[in-house]
């Protein structure tokens, strides 16, 4: 009787990618303008490629390649010991995440905003997988553990990369613009709101990417990077707390009760989503003082 293979979490961190691709590529294909959850699509390009999206593109086609490096050995595993069935699904699924993954980054080099926050999305889920399974990848495979990590971060950074300023500036189609900016048409309504590529300026319009230093920054005032104005920070914290009950507790929940989405349930996720429930309740406001 051959001995049944150790299972490796890789797997699990592969279903867990496929599942969330499938449902933001379902479900949350964009239509719209400006909303978070409604965006995505934007204008021809009118501008060239900025170069830290090119290193975004490298980065995460090259952490792909990495991943797929272990596939032929756990392929092979798979069939030496007969379970020809799994073998082929396990195939199967990879082929799709990598069509998915490669028609993401096609979409990135399309300038369309809602292939960045897919992406987003599913690289922090899959890190925050990664990390929570680490212990128990380690001591199963040292190796294969650490390529996982790399791989990861090299995501990640990526992802950073695709939400600063310049390339922000370049999805939204405001690269060309440079301070101080005066804007026209009266754009300026005093309050801004937060959009999927950025913090209105409430005095100019342009869109405040969220890795700025305006944004980062830790004090309350700042000027905008565009028009030079004063701007102060705002929060809204009954949204948050509110937002917290509704969104933030289901989810942990979800990932005490079941064992497949248990990194829902780590400290790590948690921080995560209270970083994205801030960021839709921070706005900010013309600075009058």
């Amino acid at each position: 009787m051959p001995q049944k293979k150790q299972t490796y979490a890789q797997p699990t961190v592969m279903l867990n990618r496929y599942i969330t691709l499938y449902v933001y590529l379902v479900a949350g294909l964009p239509n719209s303008q400006d909303s978070l959850f409604n965006t995505m699509n934007n204008p021809t390009p009118t501008t060239l490629e900025p170069r830290e999206v090119f290193y975004a593109r490298f980065l995460l086609f090259g952490s792909l390649l990495l991943g797929l490096v272990p596939l032929p050995f756990d392929v092979m595993d798979y069939v030496l010991q007969e379970q020809h069935g799994f073998a082929i699904f396990l195939g199967a699924l990879v082929a799709v995440f990598v069509a998915l993954t490669m028609l993401l980054i096609s979409k990135i080099k399309q300038r369309k905003n809602w292939a960045r926050w897919v992406i987003g999305v599913v690289v922090f889920l899959s890190f925050v997988s990664t990390l929570t399974f680490f212990e128990k990848n380690w001591n199963e495979s040292a190796g294969r553990a650490a390529l996982d990590c790399l791989t990861g971060l090299m995501d990640l950074f990526a992802v950073g990369i695709l939400f600063a300023r310049r390339s922000n500036d370049w999805f939204a189609n405001q690269s060309g613009i440079h301070p101080p900016y005066n804007p026209t048409d009266g754009v300026g309504k005093g309050m801004s709101g937060v959009t999927s590529m950025g913090y209105s300026c409430p005095c100019c319009g342009l869109r405040i990417a969220f890795f700025s230093k305006t944004v980062q920054a830790m004090g309350k005032r700042q000027s905008c990077p565009y028009c030079n104005k004063k701007i102060k920070r705002d929060f809204a914290y009954g949204k948050f707390f509110t937002l917290m009950f509704v969104v933030g507790l289901p989810i942990k929940l979800l990932g005490k009760a079941i064992p497949l989405f248990s990194f829902f349930g780590s400290s790590i996720t948690t921080a995560l989503i209270s970083a994205f429930l801030i960021m839709l309740c921070t706005h900010y406001k013309e600075d009058l003082a």
